[in-house]
Parts: structure tokens; C-alpha cells; sequence
């Protein structure tokens, strides 16, 4: 192989690293968010699944017409593109959409493109709850499939959605920690408000019984 042909199979980006590093941010967040309620990441996806901040950001964004949202529903349309070509598998059955449909001519119902740029595969419009669950658990069989190797790490499919895995989970994760930080200030400023309004109370008691002896 010539070595500028190496050089550039090396500048390739791999997502597996970044994918399992992001988990692992989802797995601490979780822990905080589901206190004593949940020990394990199944359960955290079952629980997520239902309800949560998860199911909140994946819809809000999917819903967005700004470049987020565009490049998030094509993150989504290359998981299920390559989904077609790659058998995932967990312990007991393959995982895979079930809501999904490929080329609505001819179908009736109201339906929604997975990414107006590859207009290929549609839901239908009152499933986009079911598309989230689905997805979900897509990417936890993902990560299930790293951690536990059951994975061929030269098949271009698998490595195609592990990248799309992380294209959708990381803006997600990206917003909610952005909106706990904020939370955070807000609580750390309401709190510096009140220990200033204690030490002006102090410092004007003081003040006063100062005088009064004076």
C-alpha cells in the first residue's frame, strides 16, 4: 500500500472511541437525574423510554427545521439507511425499526420524511413517540454490541452506525447539560444572593449594637 494511501486511512475519523466516551457521560448524568431509582443503563433507557429529558430533547430536535435539526434527522436517515445492511443483535433477537416505511407512494396516511434530504423512509405522523423508543434502543444495542464485542470492527455498516449513533445521542446529551448548567448558576447565584443579603444583615446588626454602646 502506498503511503499516502495509509496516511489517509489513518486520517479517517473513528466514532467508536468518542460513541463510548459520550455513554459514559449519559451513564454519569443518569445517575444524578434518576437518584436511587435506577442502578442499571437498561433500566435508565426503559425509565427514558416513558418519560424524561431524553424523550423531550430527541423530539424537539427532530422537530427542528434549523441546521440542527437538519443535520440530526440525517444522522438519523444514515442509522436506519445502514440498518438495512447491518444485522444488529442483542442476547435474545435482532434489533431494528419496525415503524418504519420505505417509499410511501401509493400508502395512505399522514406521513414524515426521516430527513427531507433523503425523502426514502417515512413514520407515520402520530409514531414519532414509537420512532423515539425504537431509536433508543437501537443505540443502546449499539453500545451493548462495543462493550461486550459482539461486533465485527472492519464492517464499514457497523462503523456507519456507530457514527450515527453518536451524531444523535451527542446533541441531546449537548442540550441538557447546557440547560443543567444553567440551573446550576441559577441555584449558585441564588444562593451567593442570599449569603450577601446575611452578611449585609450581619454587618448592619453589628453596625447598630456599635453604636448603641457608643
Amino acid at each position: 500500500m502506498e503511503q499516502y494511501q495509509k496516511l489517509f486511512d489513518k486520517a479517517e475519523i473513528e466514532y467508536i472511541t468518542p460513541f463510548l466516551k459520550l455513554w459514559m457521560s449519559f451513564n454519569n448524568w443518569y445517575k444524578q437525574d434518576l437518584p436511587d431509582k435506577i442502578k442499571t443503563d437498561r433500566g435508565a433507557i426503559d425509565e427514558y423510554k416513558k418519560q424524561g429529558k431524553i424523550k423531550d430533547e430527541f423530539l424537539k430536535i427532530f422537530d427542528s427545521s434549523s441546521d440542527e435539526g437538519i443535520k440530526f434527522n440525517y444522522a438519523l436517515f444514515e442509522l436506519v439507511l445502514n440498518l438495512n445492511n447491518y444485522e444488529l443483535k442483542n442476547k435474545r433477537e435482532v434489533v431494528k425499526y419496525f415503524c418504519i416505511a420505505e417509499n410511501k407512494d401509493g400508502r395512505s396516511g399522514d406521513f414524515i420524511y426521516i430527513s427531507e434530504q433523503e425523502k426514502r423512509f417515512q413514520i407515520l405522523g402520530n409514531e414519532k413517540e414509537k420512532f423515539f423508543k425504537e431509536t433508543l434502543d437501537i443505540i443502546y444495542c449499539i453500545r451493548t454490541n462495543l462493550v461486550h464485542g459482539s461486533f465485527d470492527i472492519e464492517n464499514s455498516y457497523f462503523q456507519k452506525v456507530v457514527e450515527s449513533s453518536y451524531k444523535i445521542l451527542q446533541p441531546i446529551m449537548y442540550k441538557i447539560l447546557e440547560f443543567d448548567q444553567v440551573i446550576n448558576l441559577k441555584e449558585e447565584n441564588s444562593k451567593l444572593k442570599k449569603e450577601n443579603e446575611s452578611l449585609k444583615l450581619s454587618l448592619k446588626l453589628a453596625n447598630s449594637q456599635t453604636g448603641e454602646e457608643q
